[in-house]
């Protein structure tokens, strides 16, 4: 499995602790990157998800911007991919629980680094309660 950051370069520091984090705590590999600008980030964020969907190695992206939303939306633009914006534990743990999301969006201007550490590691350790919400997934990868 491989880690994809993606964050914008006003987030560097933050996402290089984020990526520090995940080295010394889930021994993942990691592709670090920084993009200049909206653009450029959301360009990025596309071709790399597409590559995430069409791979099946269990690979995963983490976005990081002011608040997630613009990465959240890039994602979610890619068929297939499941991507959630997340401020908190709990839609940490839920998004992969209930929507076995391979990516999530974090805001660095919302999401202190303490909390994004938690969200990370629940991120990484919920696994897919699949059952009913299989179906649900799947109707959506219908309509996309």
């Amino acid at each position: 499995m491989k880690i994809f950051i993606i964050a914008k370069k006003d987030f560097k520091e933050y996402a290089n602790n984020i990526s520090n984090y995940i080295k010394n705590n889930f021994k993942q590999d990691i592709d670090f990157i920084i993009k200049d600008n909206d653009l450029d980030y959301v360009k990025e964020i596309v071709n790399v998800s597409k590559q995430i969907i069409s791979n099946v190695k269990g690979d995963r992206l983490i976005t990081i911007d002011e608040s997630g939303g613009l990465g959240f939306c890039a994602a979610a633009k890619v068929k297939k991919m499941i991507v959630a914006q997340c401020a908190d534990e709990h839609s940490a743990h839920m998004t992969r629980e209930h929507n076995n999301a391979i990516g999530i969006s974090l805001g660095a201007n919302i999401t202190n680094i303490f909390i994004a550490k938690e969200i990370i590691k629940l991120f990484f350790e919920t696994k897919f309660a699949a059952g009913r919400h299989m179906i649900r997934i799947d109707m959506l990868n219908k309509l996309g």
